[in-house]
């Protein structure tokens, strides 16, 4: 049985993504599920929504500005730039009635043939694949600084004289304090949330990146059933912490 239909309800989840039925207090139900991950989709293929940066004194004035924003601007303007399936997918949701079951199977379908149509090429290319990438140049860095520092101080202790070695060894009795080092960041994304890489703070900061192994274990076994290219993620394992 469905869920009866309820209204004066409160708001249940991010607003950025709610439905409009959410926004005016109605029960959700499915066709307001497919309206959430249109809103979500749009929002990573372009970056942001219009509601996004609304000031308000509180949560309600905001919830009601954004609702306000929501009604007022078309679905073509939302959807500019972008495949026709976008809009279709929020004029399909919002024809919905209450208790409808979306056909799932239908989206599905006029997106697939929206990619293939566009030529797009499923290349397996992701964030992870570039944090990859750049996690590697950086360890590269790291690893040949540190060699070239090691390099420099043995060419010094070669050519330190005895009265250099002694004050070299009253500045180890006073040690200084390390500061930690902060410096390394990493953007992957252009806007306007950028994804962020920090790294631990510890004697001896290094990046680190944590994968599941049961994750990597589904993904081989979907590269091995579609027979596609592994150029995903190599095993990156953390130091012991």
């Amino acid at each position: 049985m469905h869920i009866p239909y309820k209204t004066n309800k409160r708001l249940t989840g991010t607003a950025r993504y709610t439905s409009l039925n959410t926004h005016m207090g109605i029960e959700q139900s499915r066709r307001d599920d497919l309206e959430c991950l249109a809103f979500s989709l749009v929002y990573l293929l372009k970056g942001s929504l219009p509601w996004q940066g609304l000031r308000a004194e509180n949560k309600a004035e905001k919830y009601q500005k954004i609702l306000e924003r929501k009604k007022a601007i078309s679905i073509d303007m939302m959807c500019k730039g972008l495949p026709n399936d976008f809009g279709n997918m929020f004029y399909y949701c919002r024809s919905l009635k209450f208790e409808d079951k979306p056909d799932y199977a239908l989206l599905k379908k006029r997106f697939a043939d929206s990619f293939y149509s566009g030529k797009y090429n499923k290349n397996f290319e992701y964030d992870w694949s570039l944090l990859k990438l750049d996690l590697n140049t950086l360890l590269d860095r790291v690893t040949s600084t540190e060699e070239s520092h090691k390099e420099e101080d043995e060419e010094e202790e070669k050519e330190a004289t005895p009265a250099d070695k002694e004050g070299k060894k009253e500045e180890q009795k006073e040690p200084k304090k390390k500061k930690p080092n902060n410096s390394i960041l990493m953007r992957l994304s252009s806007a306007p949330n950028r994804l962020k890489l920090n790294f631990l703070k510890k004697k001896e900061p290094q990046p680190y990146c944590f994968i599941s192994k049961r994750i990597k274990e589904i993904r081989q076994e979907f590269l091995r059933k579609n027979q596609a290219p592994d150029e995903g993620i190599s095993s990156i394992i953390p130091y012991n912490r």
